[in-house]
């Protein structure tokens, strides 16, 4: 089931894609795929179980470990709150899935939501 989700939204992904890079496009046209793009995204974002399944999945299919590991060293990171408290956070006992996610599939996810936000505003001023 998870795979034929990840499937459909790789083709609706691809195909919005293709069309923001076409010449011909239309400003509307660009703003509206934006928008249902990031939509598509913040989607995907919620559905984790599904991507780390298609994820076990491929690396499978490819004769790849799906085991994620993580290093025996103390990693810690200090945050600076709007209260100015310094705050610090101990990752040497997380879960490798739960760090993934958090340390790597959301950014880039959210990363990418962030940059089409702003091409659509820009495409906004433009129109």
């Amino acid at each position: 089931m998870s795979s034929l989700w990840i499937k459909k939204y790789r083709t609706v992904v691809n195909h919005r894609n293709l069309i923001l890079q076409a010449i011909q496009a239309s400003l509307d046209v660009e703003m509206a795929n934006i928008l249902d793009l990031i939509e598509d995204l913040k989607q995907l974002r919620d559905r984790w179980d599904d991507i780390l399944a298609e994820s076990e999945l491929v690396a499978e299919g490819c004769g790849i470990d799906q085991s994620l590991e993580m290093t025996n060293t103390k990693r810690r990171r200090k945050r600076l709150l709007p209260d100015k408290t310094v705050v610090e956070d101990d990752f040497s006992h997380d879960d490798p899935c739960y760090h993934f996610k958090r340390c790597v599939c959301y950014p880039v996810l959210d990363s990418v939501v962030v940059n089409l936000s702003t091409r659509y505003e820009a495409a906004r001023n433009l129109n």
